[in-house]
């Protein structure tokens, strides 16, 4: 009986989320499907949405992003590439994307290309420490160390406690650890700013990946 109740209320709650859904348009339903199944790890199936989402709509520029993302976790670099590159030519002055393309760059060992792609992401946002600290390190394996020093700095000044791991130019220590930004909301026309979802989108979209699921079974 639990578990029959369980399903019944599972049920309704997906009946729920697919109605709350239709106020979306195709392409927008398979990214935030595409959502759902990066929160809960399916990422065949998330690739499989955002790819959907970018034939759907082709301007949908978070889509592309999220989507590089996943290829990259998947392994698929030069496809995580691609899809990063398709997001910058739409929206330019997103410097999550500017960021997330320097990851996977720098995945590749590209680090002089990885470099610039830091560097546009701190000339758009100079708050972005993450940014700056992984400028340092590209430019220290560019061997461009005044550049590097340069950046560490700013790094520093902004995060003094995150700097302390490791100190420059003497190697000692670990670079810090990398993190993609992962979008959760549809892009802006300019493409300068990000709204989040609020978490009862959030619970959608996961819902809305079950669902999805359950119907190709």
């Amino acid at each position: 009986m639990l578990f029959v109740g369980t399903v019944l209320l599972f049920s309704s709650v997906l009946s729920f989320a697919s109605a709350d859904m239709s106020d979306y348009t195709p392409a927008e339903q398979e990214y935030i499907a595409g959502n759902g199944y990066f929160l809960i790890g399916d990422l065949i199936r998330a690739e499989r949405a955002y790819v959907n989402a970018t034939r759907l709509s082709p301007s949908l520029s978070e889509a592309w992003n999220n989507l590089g993302i996943v290829r990259k976790k998947l392994g698929n670099y030069q496809g995580s590439v691609d899809a990063y590159r398709q997001a910058l030519t739409l929206t330019p002055k997103d410097e999550a994307a500017w960021y997330n393309y320097g990851l996977v760059l720098d995945a590749l060992s590209r680090y002089n290309e990885s470099a610039p792609a830091y560097e546009k992401a701190v000339t758009l946002n100079p708050n972005m420490t993450p940014a700056w600290f992984n400028l340092t390190e590209s430019l220290f394996l560019c061997g461009d160390m005044t550049g590097a020093a340069r950046a560490y700095e700013q790094a520093q000044a902004l995060d003094p406690l995150y700097a302390a791991n490791w100190s420059f130019p003497d190697g000692a220590g670990s670079f810090p650890d990398r993190v993609d930004i992962f979008g959760m909301s549809s892009s802006e026309e300019t493409g300068s700013a990000k709204t989040p979802l609020s978490p009862y989108i959030v619970l959608i979209a996961g819902l809305c990946a079950g669902m999805v699921v359950l119907k190709r079974k």
